[in-house]
């Protein structure tokens, strides 16, 4: 067993059983995870030691089945105390690396790692940065096979260049070897 990870059956806050849970109708409005089987989905969440605790009400990571998502991260995931307070390295090319140092830390928490990521968003605080981060995502993860979304918007932090946001397939659950 990993530390900084949790399991529980989704929906967490209903106290049931999966085989009670099994029988329930859906929520109005909402839809049940099921695997093929028919019973329900684990959830697990990964909040690694290796890093700061989240800033805000949230985890560091979402397992369903095989799917993982990655909560939006940076240069600041792996420093503790407030954020206001928080002190990142200086420049896209540092913090790029250490983003994805921090979100390695999360996909080895789960068991997996940057070759199974399916899908990255990259925020920039700016655009003119996109061929840096890009350099490196290739030096990074050098095989293709992922889809990116790009965008430039306002970070949290006012040192941020970056936050990045990851998924990964990571295929079934096999409790001797994840």
């Amino acid at each position: 067993m990993r530390l900084g990870r949790k399991e529980r059956s989704y929906p967490e806050d209903t106290g049931a059983t999966e085989d009670d849970a099994s029988r329930r109708p859906a929520r109005p409005g909402g839809t049940r995870l099921r695997s093929e089987g028919g019973s329900r989905t684990k959830k697990t969440v990964y909040n690694p030691t290796t890093l700061a605790a989240p800033v805000g009400h949230f985890d560091r990571a979402v397992r369903f089945g095989d799917w993982l998502f990655v909560s939006g991260t940076s240069a600041l995931t792996n420093v503790s105390g407030p954020i206001e307070e928080r002190r990142l390295v200086e420049g896209v090319e540092a913090q790029t690396h250490e983003t994805l140092d921090n979100i390695e830390k999360v996909l080895d928490a789960a068991g997996g790692s940057l070759a199974d990521v399916y899908e990255v968003r990259i925020i920039l605080m700016k655009r003119e940065d996109f061929a840096v981060v890009d350099r490196i995502l290739r030096e990074r993860i050098p095989k293709k096979g992922f889809i990116a979304h790009g965008y430039e918007g306002v970070l949290l932090h006012p040192e941020m260049e970056l936050e990045i946001e990851v998924n990964a397939y990571l295929g079934p659950l096999d409790a001797e070897t994840r």
